[in-house]
């Protein structure tokens, strides 16, 4: 009823999605019970529509990359969105590719079920695997097959492309063709849907999709769908309260608002039990809850998962995207293109720390990345990450560091970042950068002054140790979703060597980095005053006959000498070595 009382015009024209929708969901399909019902949207299926639906409005390419967990009807859905979009327009070129041949007939069935049960006129029965839809300009066609036998298909047009759990395909090179098979056009079909299959392996084309997704270096749009949102995952009766495990608490804190309860957890503990060998890893494989999860890594992780888990409720886009101009200033910019990624703007009052990992700026190669922290709260309030030469970054990171109340930045020396933290010393004259301090268990004579961190076998280990302090305990608050799932793949490889499974650690490297460089210089700002011996008393008094002989400004000041003084031997002694002093 509108406004007035009356019933609404049955002639006024309705959204394109509106009969998408009305269209689909009339579709007949089989129940798990093999009842022929009409298609109905499941809550995970509205997910996907909540996705779909504002972009069928629009016209807009329907570029989805879709991680899931078993049997939430995202093949089913899309099917039936592919036969719609084919149905809909002449000379229309759709295909569907299927892991394997029986996969391929399963879904070709569901189709030309949908075909069989139209209220239409059928002039030619479905072949085999191909269904013909004769329109007044035209035929429209929508084929099945499966990931074997799609070769042949290369350097067509198609239209529409559903590619189904290509996480297990065993010839993944086929996405490559199927790539440039689908023009870069509005309202054209493009969607990689699959449970996660790892990170290497025949799984990794897939994860390398995601991750470009998630990162914005792709066009398609990553959609998750978690296994508690499924109403047939969820038990009566409930597990009570009193019997969750510390994992089921995480899991009920984390996701409760979502549908993640006791019925939830009496389902995961029955699976778990009686399907999965009594395994945790291949449930959160199988039936994942976060994306992070999906993805196991291989090896022994470096982190707790379940602290790993906790950080999800704090994972948000950034307030702002851009990068620092030649004024020194912010410039915005699309998040896609932008190396400054910001949550929280400088305070007043708060000191900051940069943990960076540099890289030589090559297309194609390793990303540099600089993680900004608030020390006193131990918060990630920015991230500069892209391919980044040195010169450059060495400019972002000045300016950056000016900006967030002359943060105190630690770079790791080793290659490229000798380039960088040469350019901070020597041209834009930075101020405050970490103090190397070399081995903790050795001594050494106090003549030189190094700056940076080198990472070396000794030093390494103290890395690890600090994000172990702060993630596992939950010290530290992040952001970042890709640099929480680069967290989630550093493992212990088999040569015995901490680094990324599958992938890239750039992120990691320089929030440990960060981390450490905290843990050596971070005090809390207190009042001080001088007396007239020189010495620095507290404004809250130590304890009796404790004194403080040198202040944290009095230390910054001497850092400013002591960098005046390497400026003055970088400029007059180029082939020295800008470390010692």
């Amino acid at each position: 009823m509108n406004p007035a009382g009356n019933p609404p015009d049955a002639s006024a024209p309705t959204s394109r999605s509106a009969r998408y929708r009305r269209v689909m969901e009339a579709m007949i399909i089989a129940d798990e019970a093999g009842r022929l019902v009409p298609m109905r949207f499941t809550p995970s299926q509205e997910l996907l529509w909540k996705a779909v639906a504002p972009r069928l409005d629009a016209h807009e390419r329907l570029w989805f990359v879709v991680l899931k967990g078993r049997q939430v009807y995202a093949t089913t859905f899309f099917t039936a969105l592919a036969f719609v979009r084919t149905m809909e327009r002449a000379n229309t070129s759709s295909v569907i590719i299927a892991q394997e041949i029986y996969s391929a007939a399963d879904i070709f069935r569901r189709a030309r079920r949908f075909y069989e049960h139209l209220p239409l006129p059928r002039l030619r029965p479905s072949r085999v695997s191909e269904i013909e839809f004769q329109l007044p300009d035209g035929s429209s066609w929508l084929s099945v097959a499966s990931a074997g036998k799609v070769g042949k298909g290369r350097g067509t047009t198609k239209s529409v492309v559903l590619a189904s759990e290509v996480a297990y395909w065993t010839q993944p090179e086929v996405l490559v063709g199927l790539f440039q098979a689908v023009p870069d056009l509005p309202d054209t079909v493009w969607i990689l849907e699959s449970t996660a299959n790892g990170m290497v392996g025949l799984g990794q084309p897939f994860y390398e999709q995601w991750k470009a997704a998630v990162d914005g270096r792709s066009k398609l749009i990553p959609l998750f769908i978690p296994w508690y949102v499924v109403p047939k995952y969820h038990l009566d009766p409930p597990l009570p309260e009193d019997e969750w495990d510390d994992d089921e608490k995480l899991l009920v804190e984390a996701f409760g608002a979502q549908g993640c309860d006791g019925r939830a957890l009496a389902w995961r503990r029955f699976v778990i039990g009686t399907k999965l060998q009594g395994s945790r890893e291949l449930f959160d494989q199988e039936f994942p809850s976060t994306p992070e999860v999906a993805f196991l890594s291989s090896g022994l992780p470096a982190f707790d998962a379940r602290a790993v888990l906790r950080q999800q409720r704090w994972i948000r886009p950034p307030r702002l995207c851009g990068m620092m101009g030649e004024n020194g200033r912010f410039s915005p910019a699309p998040r896609e293109r932008a190396w400054l990624h910001i949550w929280e703007e400088p305070r007043d009052g708060h000191q900051y720390v940069i943990g960076v990992d540099t890289a030589e700026g090559i297309r194609g190669g390793d990303y540099a990345c600089a993680q900004i922290l608030d020390m006193g709260e131990l918060e990630q309030v920015a991230i500069i990450h892209g391919h980044i030469e040195p010169w450059e970054l060495a400019r972002q990171l000045a300016a950056v560091g000016k900006w967030y109340n002359q943060a105190l930045i630690a770079v790791e020396v080793q290659s490229t970042g000798r380039a960088v933290q040469d350019y901070l010393i020597r041209v834009f004259q930075y101020p405050n950068l970490h103090v190397w301090r070399g081995r903790a268990d050795t001594i050494r004579r106090p003549a030189a002054q190094l700056y940076g961190w080198e990472t070396n076998v000794y030093s390494r280990p103290l890395l690890i140790e600090a994000g172990r302090r702060a993630i596992n305990s939950g010290l530290v608050i992040l952001h970042d979703r890709s640099t929480l799932d680069e967290i989630a793949r550093f493992s212990r490889l088999d040569n015995g060597r901490y680094a990324a499974s599958v992938g890239h650690d750039d992120r990691v490297l320089a929030l440990l980095i960060a981390l450490r460089s905290r843990e050596e210089n971070y005090a809390p700002a207190r009042s001080v005053s001088v007396s007239a011996a020189s010495e620095y008393q507290l404004s809250d008094p130590l304890p009796s006959g404790v004194r403080v002989v040198h202040s944290a400004e009095q230390q910054f000041v001497m850092r400013k000498e002591i960098h005046a003084a390497l400026v003055r031997r970088a400029r007059s002694a180029v082939d020295r070595s800008w470390m010692s002093l």
